[in-house]
Parts: C-alpha cells; structure tokens; sequence
C-alpha cells in the first residue's frame, strides 16, 4: 500500500488505488525516507535532522 501526505506533512493516508502487495522479497529491514522543510532547516548551521514517524507496538 502507498502511503502519502500533503506538503507540510499532515492529512497522510493511503493513496487512493493502491493496494497491498507481498512485499519485498528477502528484505528484513526496510527504509522508508521523505523530505519536509521546516524551522528545524532555518538553522544555518543545521545539515541534517532526523526523527521517526511510527513504530511497531509488537516490537518496541
């Protein structure tokens, strides 16, 4: 399933038409990457800012 969100990063849900598939085969590990600016990037001094956006309760 793909999964979006709207410029500034909020009203994210699945793209309407897409559907779920099988995955990747032999992947253990996915990584997902998106970019938003934001006043973290204002900084001149800031090169790069990271933080999560879920985490899966049965493994936490």
């Amino acid at each position: 399933v793909c999964r979006t969100c709207n410029g500034t990063g909020h009203n994210c849900g699945v793209l309407e038409g897409s559907v779920a598939g099988e995955g990747i085969d032999g992947a253990d590990f996915v990584f997902y990457v998106s970019a938003l600016q934001s006043e973290r990037c204002h900084n001149g001094l800031t090169v790069a800012y990271a933080a999560h956006c879920q985490q899966e309760a049965a493994l936490d």
